[in-house]
């Protein structure tokens, strides 16, 4: 049988192919591809740290809780004794059950209510803002920043068309005017604000609606 001229060439070719596949998985046993980079380690990728959420607060379940959370919202500074009879309780169990109530956070504080014009913050504005990015690091440097500026009483992630509202507070529209121009305009990442000055105030309470939300 005669034999081709080219087998010769053909066989060089295939070793040459089987020693480049051989090469190739040498390289990756060596070192392997991890995470999108070539590495020269053989330990696993370290996981994704996400940020820690805030622990979840457990709901309250029992009515005698709810009812002395109601008294508390309007009359912070009751007294145990006082607290005990309206929620129909001897004053060392009504004690122990605010204390608990304090101590899982679900009550957070007690504050006294002041009259915004009574110090020189009657002036309200609503403001829009829209940010010039959204992902996790810049939405987490502009919360950071605004935590810190004392005359935005409220500050609102929005899903819609903007990305926060925030409720400011400021003696009249010159001082607004000045904190808009030097602290809220420089905020991280802020590309666009939209104000909203509030005429009157019809409603402005902080008070949960506890009874429409018993169980």
């Amino acid at each position: 049988m005669r034999r081709d001229i080219n087998e010769p060439i053909i066989e060089k070719k295939a070793a040459a192919f089987f020693l480049y596949i051989a090469i190739i998985q040498a390289i990756f046993l060596k070192f392997p591809y991890s995470a999108g980079v070539m590495t020269g380690k053989t330990e696993k990728p370290a996981p994704v740290r996400l940020p820690r959420a805030n622990k979840p607060i457990a709901p309250v379940d029992n009515r005698i809780d709810w009812r002395i959370l109601e008294v508390l919202q309007r009359q912070g500074r009751i007294s145990i004794v006082e607290l005990a009879e309206r929620v129909g309780l001897s004053k060392t169990p009504c004690a122990e059950r605010v204390r608990k109530l304090e101590s899982r956070q679900v009550v957070r504080g007690y504050q006294a209510v002041i009259d915004p014009a009574a110090v020189g913050a009657g002036h309200v504005a609503m403001v829009q803002v829209v940010m010039a990015r959204t992902n996790a690091d810049s939405l987490e440097q502009f919360n950071a920043a605004v935590r810190q500026v004392p005359q935005v009483q409220c500050c609102f992630m929005i899903a819609g068309d903007f990305d926060y509202l925030m409720k400011i507070r400021t003696r009249d529209i010159d001082e607004y005017r000045a904190l808009m121009r030097d602290v809220i305009a420089n905020l991280p990442f802020v590309q666009q604000t939209h104000t909203y000055v509030v005429m009157e105030s019809v409603k402005d309470s902080s008070e949960l609606p506890l009874a429409g939300l018993t169980a």
